[in-house]
């Protein structure tokens, strides 16, 4: 009788558990997905930031035509 209860619970708990890790594996993906980008895009976020600190550093400075 307690066999069947402590067999119907770990079979609940395993499915817990996998389901768990499924869980985890795709938000791991997208994760590593989205580092990934934002890897692809710092170099272009960096150079558009420092662009436009350059512009407006030149804004407030009288006499600045290189940009």
């Amino acid at each position: 009788m307690w066999r069947g209860r402590w067999m119907k619970v770990a079979k609940i708990c395993g499915y817990a558990v996998g389901v768990g890790n499924l869980i985890l594996l795709v938000l791991g993906g997208l994760t590593i997905l989205t580092l990934g980008l934002a890897v692809v895009l710092a170099p272009f976020t960096l150079a558009l930031a420092l662009k436009l600190t350059a512009f407006l550093a030149c804004n407030s400075v009288r006499g600045c035509d290189e940009l």
